[in-house]
């Protein structure tokens, strides 16, 4: 089964079953206010998400054990997160790491509430970009070089260096719009003034390919495919894949109509991408067919700021269920008067 989890900006957290195009509140008992709108989705183990909220509130729900109604979920945890707002959230082994706007970056030891589980160390800078990879954390923002920190030891380890003097021999200003690990030692960035650049901090600090005008508009998500290719999406809404080797669009997905607030590739479908953003829907994609426009585009009523793909349920689990869909549809002939 295709599900993913959306979060919204009123705190509204809904499951999305792809195939039905049908949505489900994972609680009831939420309150919908700005001040509890979802910033960051992650995957922590199977059954397990975690949500960031702007009110500072890190939260882990899990999906109920058989025996539940479909798509039931609980909050299993719920602790303090960091003052300001929440820009990426990640796991590395069982540790929870997120980053706020100001730089703040916290690692949280499992899903307790104790203030001992928590620490914190400054990025020297703000943050409007965030990816975290085995023991790593990758930051940059406005003004703010990518930079690459240890989270065992909280020192920076890696820092790029700014591009050349434009023509004109000004400087080039630093925006940092979205950021990505592509191995430990290489890394993929799209910036606000719509450029994608590639670095690899074995070799230099400078990238080492580079695109100007890569995007219409600014950077603002960015995953990568494999295979050199990554899936971009801009302030505009326009997503598209872009060949990283090449230094050029290779296609254009059809559907959104608002900035795209995030991107995810299915864990399973490597094909398949899902997008969501301020036109309050989610789109999702098959992108080996040559036809770009969704396979699936469910509306979600509020303006959309994360997006989470959910793994596939067990093959037992599923088997109880339609086992029980088959007795609720059938009936005893004998007795229809």
């Amino acid at each position: 089964m295709w599900r993913l989890v959306c979060g919204d900006e009123t705190g509204l957290l809904k499951v999305v079953d792809v195939k039905s195009s049908a949505t489900r509140l994972v609680s009831t008992s939420c309150s919908q206010a700005r001040s509890r709108g979802v910033k960051a989705l992650a995957q922590r183990f199977d059954g397990q998400f975690l949500c960031a909220r702007a009110s500072g509130e890190l939260e882990t729900w899990e999906e109920a054990a058989a025996g539940f109604e479909d798509d039931a979920w609980e909050l299993v945890a719920s602790c303090p997160g960091l003052v300001g707002e929440c820009v990426g959230l990640g796991c590395v082994d069982e540790a929870v790491v997120s980053c706020s706007d100001d730089g703040r970056v916290q690692v949280t030891s499992g899903a307790t509430s104790s203030a001992g589980d928590r620490s914190t160390f400054d990025v020297e800078g703000s943050v409007s970009a965030f990816d975290c990879r085995e023991g790593l954390v990758a930051v940059g923002g406005r003004e703010h070089e990518l930079s690459v920190w240890d989270l065992a030891t909280s020192e920076r380890r890696w820092r790029a260096r700014n591009v050349p003097n434009d023509k004109l021999d000004m400087r080039r200003p630093v925006f940092v719009g979205a950021a990505r690990f592509a191995s430990d030692h290489e890394l993929v960035i799209g910036t606000k003034y719509k450029e994608l650049r590639v670095y690899d901090a074995r070799a230099q600090r400078r990238p080492v390919a580079e695109t100007v005008e890569a995007m219409d508009h600014a950077v603002r998500q960015l995953i990568l495919l494999g295979g050199d290719r990554a899936l971009v999406g801009d302030v505009a809404g326009n997503v598209v894949t872009f060949d990283l080797k090449k230094l050029r669009v290779v296609e254009r997905l059809v559907g959104p109509a608002g900035s795209t607030r995030a991107l995810a590739r299915h864990p399973s479908i490597d094909t398949f991408v899902a997008a969501a953003g301020l036109d309050r829907h989610c789109h999702v994609w098959d992108t080996t067919r040559r036809d770009k426009t969704p396979i699936a585009s469910v509306y979600c009523m509020q303006r959309l700021n994360a997006l989470l793909w959910l793994p596939d349920r067990p093959a037992a689990k599923l088997d109880n269920q339609e086992e029980e869909e088959e007795e609720e549809g059938s009936f005893d002939a004998d007795s229809v008067v």
